[in-house]
């Protein structure tokens, strides 16, 4: 038996549809605006999703895509897969009534899959080169750049009279950064990049479904974050196997091991900031704006390590009480 097609819903898809195409159209001549359909779109895609299902909601990323390639059809195609992506997983999540948490982790994967198939859609329809060297490409030119900005600001302040030895924190300074190194760091920077988006994807769904009336979501403040001691389990295993490989003389087990570890400092960072946040708003009760002042500095003056055994301590003890498989029941 044919499903009879809602008039409503495919009116409502439509509007929607035409928003989403806007909003295309306005990112590719303003790239900079690009930052907004990160957030925007994903949510449109998860509103059409929630109210008229999950064909209604494909649909629509097909004909955005399709119109938008009139203009760019590669961007319209990497730009489709990105919001598509995002968007589908975050509708799903509405729809079926899933914990915010569980909405926001499922999301934060869903962002770094989208990340990942762009970087594979760029280095395939537009370099036409592997992934792994579109990467490359891409670290070698950044370390180039950064190295000649160094040499002439090097040479400014060699002409502003700096000594030969003072002028050597420059050379050390373009030495540091390596191909290997930055690749090292891709992992952890594309967790904080997702998590970012994640989270402000999330609160952008709350007020526009609130706006419109719409499915209540429960609100979900940075202090209720958690790391589960199941992940830092994972975490920790894949560490030790790494390093036991790098034991073994293993180079790509040296490289994981720094790669893993980085990430994994990165990941209790944030969970010790959520504590910390706990701590300010619940012993201290300190305002909203000096909380994330405060947290945001830590970040800022290099306290990420001091933070990472604090979540380290907060994951393995649970004082908060949010792991549901935490250790310490009492």
């Amino acid at each position: 038996m044919t499903q009879k097609i809602s008039k409503k819903d495919l009116t409502e898809a439509s509007l929607m549809t035409g928003i989403i195409i806007i909003i295309n159209i306005i990112t590719l001549y303003i790239p900079f605006l690009n930052v907004i359909s990160l957030l925007v779109l994903p949510v449109i895609i998860a509103l059409i999703y929630c109210r008229s299902g999950i064909k209604y909601s494909i649909l629509s990323v097909l004909v955005s895509v399709i119109i938008s390639m009139v203009l760019n059809p590669v961007l319209a195609i990497i730009s489709g897969m990105s919001y598509g992506i995002v968007g589908m997983v975050l509708g799903y999540c509405l729809k079926n009534e899933k914990k915010t948490y569980n909405t926001l982790i499922a999301v934060i994967i869903a962002c770094i899959i989208s990340m990942i198939v762009k970087v594979c859609l760029i280095s395939i329809l537009v370099s036409n080169v592997s992934i792994f060297q579109f990467i490359n490409n891409e670290l070698n030119t950044y370390i180039h750049e950064f190295k000649e900005h160094m040499a002439q600001t090097k040479e400014i302040y060699s002409n502003m009279g700096m000594s030969a030895t003072q002028l050597q924190i420059f050379d050390k300074m373009g030495d540091i950064f390596t191909v290997e190194l930055l690749a090292m760091l891709i992992p952890t920077v594309v967790f904080i990049a997702c998590f970012i988006q994640a989270y402000s994807i999330i609160l952008f769904t709350q007020v526009i479904f609130r706006k419109l009336k719409y499915t209540e979501i429960k609100a979900l403040r940075f202090s209720e974050f958690y790391i589960s001691n199941l992940v830092g389990a994972g975490l920790i295993g894949i560490i030790s196997i790494c390093a036991i490989l790098g034991s073994k003389g293993v180079t790509i087990g040296l490289f994981l091991y720094n790669t893993i570890l980085m990430l994994t400092i990165m990941i209790l960072a944030v969970n010790g900031a959520a504590a910390t946040d706990y701590f300010f708003r619940k012993k201290l009760e300190m305002p909203k704006v000096m909380r994330i002042l405060l947290v945001v500095l830590l970040f800022i003056i290099g306290s990420s390590k001091i933070l990472g055994i604090v979540g380290f301590v907060e994951m393995m003890l649970d004082f908060r009480k949010l792991d549901p498989y935490r250790i310490r029941k009492a």
